[in-house]
């Protein structure tokens, strides 16, 4: 199973990240293991910062990082592309003879907006050239709320660029710490604006996306551990319990768990079972997304685990909890045949 790679972002000739911060940050990133950086050179209220992006470089190059670098047809005329440069993003300006040389003479990938690029112009651009091993496809990150991606479009367009042998990337937000102008985050996928970071890069990461940027800075520690802990061997899905679980059971629910690959339309069936007595209670109306343990009224398949993806009438099954609203799209994404954990979120009553 292929290996999610992950990177921060840093930006430069803007008073929230003065260059001193900036080495501070890499640094930290470099230390819990990021490889990639992205960055822009041509944000319009930073005016020149080639002397920034140098000296960012040198630290990249230092901590074993590579840059990825947004750049636009204009600014490129007098830009020095740094020696630890991974891609170079083209934003606007390129044609595509500029696009299919640029992929073929530099040394570095280039990377085009996955976002915006039609089929139809992509498959013009190999016919005339374009070097599919140079060339990655990098989704835009959307600052400004509710003009985000859908993420089952992603989807569609992650099999066609994979198909015709392109990498993709997306970016999630920082919930934490978010860019100017707005700050009000930037993700390439609407419903991510605010998420928590595990919900939002499991997502990708069951898309099939290659490469997960945050795309905020500076984000947290505790976000940036939680992205890389992500990994599509096992799924966490969030679960708020609405009744006192006993011990047994919790321990049931504590997993891990995987989804039968004969799966149900009515719900994703934990393969995994415990004998463990369990009386009927809290049963009879089940309600879509809500989490159940059998109960002994379905004999030998007590202690099973359930999460219901219609609403029901069972009185062989026990509600202990749902998954809240924020984890709806990681049960559709869930694959039969996936290992899943559960996080537990609290109790409270449902609402």
């Amino acid at each position: 199973m292929k290996k999610t790679k992950f990177a921060v972002s840093v930006y430069e000739g803007l008073k929230d990240y003065p260059i001193e911060k900036n080495f501070e940050y890499l640094n930290e990133c470099a230390n819990l293991g990021i490889k990639l950086v992205f960055t822009s050179a041509h944000i319009p209220e930073a005016g020149n910062i080639q002397e920034e992006i140098d000296k960012l470089a040198s630290v990249i190059e230092k901590n074993g990082m590579q840059l990825i670098i947004d750049v636009s047809k204009p600014m490129m005329e007098n830009f020095v592309i740094p020696k630890c440069t991974y891609a170079l993003r083209l934003d606007w300006g390129f044609n595509d003879d500029d696009i299919v040389e640029l992929s073929n003479t530099l040394d570095c990938n280039i990377e085009l907006n996955a976002s915006t690029i039609s089929i139809e112009k992509l498959v013009k651009l190999l016919e005339k050239g374009l070097n599919p091993k140079k060339t990655r496809m990098s989704y835009n990150f959307y600052p400004k709320p509710f003009t985000g991606l859908d993420i089952y479009e992603l989807i569609q367009k992650n099999m066609v660029f994979h198909e015709l042998g392109f990498t993709t990337m997306a970016f999630i937000p920082s919930l934490i710490n978010k860019r100017p102008p707005l700050y009000k985050g930037v993700p390439s996928i609407e419903a991510h604006r605010y998420k928590p970071t595990y919900i939002s890069t499991q997502e990708l990461i069951m898309t099939g996306i290659d490469e997960i940027g945050i795309g905020d800075a500076y984000s947290t520690e505790e976000e940036i551990l939680e992205m890389i802990s992500c990994t599509a061997d096992c799924i966490q899905i969030p679960l708020v319990l609405t009744e006192d679980v006993p011990l047994n059971v919790l321990k049931i629910l504590n997993g891990p768990h995987h989804s039968r690959p004969d799966q149900s339309p009515y719900l994703i069936r934990s393969s995994t079972r415990s004998k463990v007595d369990i009386e009927p209670k809290n049963n009879g109306k089940i309600k879509k997304y809500q989490v159940t343990v059998d109960n002994k009224l379905n004999l030998r398949y007590m202690g099973e685990v359930g999460i219901w993806m219609r609403d029901v009438e069972c009185e062989e099954a026990n509600v202990i909890g749902y998954v809240p609203e924020y984890g709806y799209d990681l049960l559709n994404l869930l694959k039969p045949g996936t290992k899943f954990s559960f996080m537990i979120e609290g109790k409270k009553d449902e609402e």
